[in-house]
């Protein structure tokens, strides 16, 4: 069982600013065209789907939302680079030098009297929208309108209805004043490219960040993310505004904390493959999500039938020298012997041994092994050999087709002392040989039990240990290449649920099956596979979210 702790996190998602200040009720101001801001998550939260960000207009301290705008540079009709002037003009142009939103214009002069407006923006000049005309004296307010040169043609009323003539005034001063709206918005997460373009002025209702919680979430899960999250507010035009941070996380475990790369052993239990894994989550925590992908080796093999069903604790010893057997019984012409496993470890130090295929003589082992089906065995004691349920796996140097039906398979220790656990025998079965060759002549039985364990000390005579415990063996077949499996299940409690795996290897529960997990509160969250054979599953991109 691979285990995984994960603990929720109360803290919540902080948005900070450069001086490292909580952005919540601060203004920031835009000035340089970019500012660097850092999200602070906690190691092992995701933001959540209801978490949102909004860009909204900050107001000055005098609720105006507006700034006074200072001409550098002005030409008249009559004089250039000088204003104001005591000469009457036809037409004055303000340059203010870069672009920004024009929110009022107050014309002064020493008589009333009207004015036609251009403005300068996106290198053309173009009338004042959406009123052209403005009567001097008075404070002509407009919506914020991002221009950088102001034209100003005095006119009268002409002799035809909606012609205007240009007319002679003295104006005495100009009052522009821009709006403190910053423009062309746009955010960055980690240094990537701008997920989000806000073009324009930004409006007074504000707008929101779309899809920021999403971008967040896929920087988090590269693999060079960065705690906190870097993000970058860059304006094109300069001005003041609040953040409106609307705080949401869970928590999201990632990985198999017992086996990092996800991989899982798929061990042999009865004729399957079977493996799981373990995640631990908070009691009663509502899960959001569970998703993620498998890759699945099957080994072509199968196991000709298991001999023990169950382990009883007990093991026969063998010093060097000495000899256990155990009998099986195979099917000549079925597919052939790939391989064995048994439940064998040295007892202390070095281990040297072999395991044979010996054919059957009057039920005690033939003298000699077959050809091609001896197995060297050296292990050390401490070293682990065995698979994830200790189990050794022999292959054989090439497959093997037993000649006969009744096979036994015998281990002799040459160096070390080795445990040969036992096993209480799935089935019990009596098999008889002919007592001779004569025509007629009766069976008779040769082992009361087929679970009947045969040993010998050095170069005595072989034994039975008596009873029906017998070595823990097992045959491993040649077989075609099974399917990999199609559904895994999940457990959590008492709750168990079937999920489908699908072509790709995806794994995802819908809403209904999260609804049932969450049904019970435990906080044990199980993940098993069953497959035809044993092998490896590798699972990946994990996603727990709750």
């Amino acid at each position: 069982m691979i285990s995984v702790m994960a603990k929720t996190s109360p803290k919540l998602p902080v948005l900070l600013y450069p001086d490292d200040q909580d952005s919540a009720g601060q203004t920031l101001s835009l000035t340089s065209g970019a500012l660097d801001l850092r999200l602070s998550l906690a190691a092992d939260q995701e933001l959540a789907a209801e978490c949102s960000l909004r860009l909204n207009p900050a107001i000055a301290s005098d609720q105006t939302g507006v700034v006074q705008l200072d001409t550098l540079n002005a030409q008249t009709s009559c004089d250039l680079g000088v204003f104001p002037t005591a000469k009457p003009i036809t037409w004055l142009l303000a340059d203010w030098g870069t672009e920004r939103p024009l929110a009022s214009i107050e014309i002064k002069t020493t008589t009333p009297g009207k004015a036609r407006i251009k403005v300068f923006r996106q290198g053309a000049w173009m009338p004042l929208h959406p009123v052209e005309l403005i009567v001097t004296g008075t404070v002509q307010a407009i919506n914020p309108l991002v221009a950088e040169k102001l034209l100003i043609e005095l006119v009268q009323a002409g002799q035809y209805p909606g012609l205007w003539n240009p007319v002679t005034a003295t104006i005495t001063g100009l009052a522009l004043q821009a709006a403190t709206l910053p423009g062309d918005l746009s955010l960055t997460v980690g240094g990537q490219t701008p997920g989000f373009r806000a073009p324009g002025l930004l409006s007074v209702a504000g707008v929101p960040v779309e899809g920021f919680a999403a971008a967040v979430n896929a920087y988090l899960a590269g693999p060079k993310a960065l705690r906190p999250v870097p993000l970058r507010l860059s304006a094109g035009l300069p001005g003041r505004l609040n953040l409106a941070f609307n705080p949401a996380a869970v928590t999201v475990v990632r990985q198999l904390t017992a086996s990092a790369d996800g991989v899982l052993p798929l061990v042999w239990e009865g004729l399957a493959g079977a493996a799981k894994a373990s995640l631990t989550i908070p009691s009663g925590a509502l899960l959001r999500e569970l998703s993620f992908a498998v890759e699945v080796k099957l080994l072509s093999e199968s196991l000709q039938y298991p001999f023990a069903a169950s382990a009883t604790g007990r093991a026969q010893l063998a010093r060097a020298m000495d000899g256990v057997a155990v009998w099986f019984s195979t099917d000549p012409q079925g597919p052939p012997l790939i391989g064995l496993d048994l439940k064998l470890s040295p007892r202390s130090g070095e281990l040297q041994a072999t395991l044979g295929l010996h054919a059957d003589c009057h039920g005690y082992p033939e003298p000699t092994p077959y050809a091609g089906a001896v197995l060297p065995i050296h292990w050390l004691s401490g070293v682990d050999a065995g698979d994830a349920e200790d189990w050794l796996r022999l292959d054989l140097p090439r497959s093997f087709h037993c000649p006969s039906e009744n096979v036994w398979a015998v281990l002799t220790v040459h160096q070390g002392e080795a445990l040969w656990e036992l096993g209480s025998p799935l089935r019990y079965a009596q098999r008889t040989l002919p007592s001779s060759n004569l025509p007629g002549s009766p069976d008779i039985p040769l082992q009361e039990e087929v679970g009947a364990c045969l040993y010998h000390k050095g170069e005595g005579a072989w034994l039975n240990r008596g009873g029906n415990d017998r070595p823990q063996i097992r045959l491993r077949v040649a077989a075609a290449e099974p399917a990999a499996p199609d559904t895994v299940t999940v457990q959590r409690g008492r709750v168990q649920v079937t999920l489908p795996i699908s072509p790709e290897g995806r794994v995802r529960a819908d809403a209904a099956t999260l609804d049932a997990l969450n049904g019970n509160k435990s906080s044990s969250l199980e993940i098993r596979f069953q497959a035809a054979s044993a092998g490896q599953i590798t699972l990946r991109e994990l996603r727990t979210v709750f």
